[in-house]
């Protein structure tokens, strides 16, 4: 990982794709609990989705809700940078590549369901609602009290560092091959 040079955090940060089973309209509903805070929703259409603009629609039609349909993978570190929460939605998925840019971003993870391993108890990097809307809204209060995603999103920059730097990946491959 490069050096970390911390940066305003002003955004609640969503990023994917629209598929059914990714529940965005569940971020939608989590901004409308918190009108003052600025939630950024980056979701490009999934393949064969008839409802996109319908959720796109709905999406802005929240006041406090930024809307983008794509961003340049190259460019979505900035937005992960100024977050102070990343939020997943999904009922279920692998380990997400969102998990790993939101800890290399110092980040925090509030995840409505996903939890690989239980990585976001075991290094309290964030935490997992077991699919429960009303833990998810908790959750985020807890987060942003006291500035709590702070220490929190630090813990997950230290996880990525220790299971997911590359320099430290290929000395393991080399090892073994």
């Amino acid at each position: 990982l490069t050096d970390y040079n911390p940066t305003p955090r002003q955004s609640i940060l969503w990023v994917g794709r629209s598929a059914a089973f990714k529940n965005p309209y569940n971020f939608i509903d989590l901004a409308k609990q918190f009108p003052s805070e600025k939630f950024v929703m980056i979701c490009q259409k999934a393949t064969g989705d008839e409802n996109y603009d319908a959720l796109v629609e709905a999406a802005e039609a929240i006041g406090n809700l930024e809307f983008h349909r794509r961003v340049p993978f190259h460019q979505v570190d900035s937005y992960f940078k100024c977050a102070k929460v990343l939020v997943n939605t999904s009922d279920a998925e692998g380990f997400s590549n969102t998990f790993i840019q939101a800890g290399k971003c110092a980040t925090t993870i509030l995840s409505f369901v996903v939890n690989p391993d239980g990585f976001l108890d075991k290094y309290s990097c964030g935490m997992s609602c077991s699919g429960d809307m009303r833990c998810l809204v908790e959750g985020l209060k807890f987060m942003l009290a006291e500035d709590r995603y702070i220490e929190l999103g630090l813990n997950g920059r230290k996880y990525v560092a220790d299971h997911h730097d590359i320099t430290k990946i290929i000395d393991r491959y080399k090892k073994i091959f």
